[in-house]
């Protein structure tokens, strides 16, 4: 794990916690699926004005079939955050590996209704 936030961020707490408990929350089921060498990795750093996040996990394919049975709202919900705060999300599979990026404005909510 490598955090790289070293000053109060800007953006909304609730948002915030959010987009990490998502993350989070689809890493960890993602990696129990995972027989062994299970793991999630987590960096977030805070670069200009944008805070970025990228989750790494391991990932099977019996996860992939067991999740199209579930609602899978975790990665819209990160997908609309990505787009309220002007920023992007990617998803990736290398392998045995998810990866999911996600940036976002570090701004406070009164300045966001300024620039809509």
């Amino acid at each position: 794990h490598h955090l790289e936030i070293m000053q109060p961020l800007k953006i909304n707490p609730v948002a915030i916690c959010s987009i990490f408990s998502n993350l989070l929350r689809n890493a960890i089921a993602a990696s129990k699926e995972v027989e062994k060498d299970a793991f999630v990795e987590i960096k977030a750093a805070v670069k200009g004005d944008y805070i970025h996040i990228r989750v790494e996990n391991s990932f099977s394919d019996k996860y992939a079939k067991n999740k199209k049975k579930r609602k899978g709202y975790g990665l819209e919900i990160l997908r609309s955050l990505a787009d309220k705060y002007h920023g992007q999300m990617e998803t990736e599979i290398k392998g045995d590996k998810f990866i999911v990026k996600i940036f976002v404005e570090n701004i406070e909510a009164n300045e966001m209704s300024l620039s809509l």
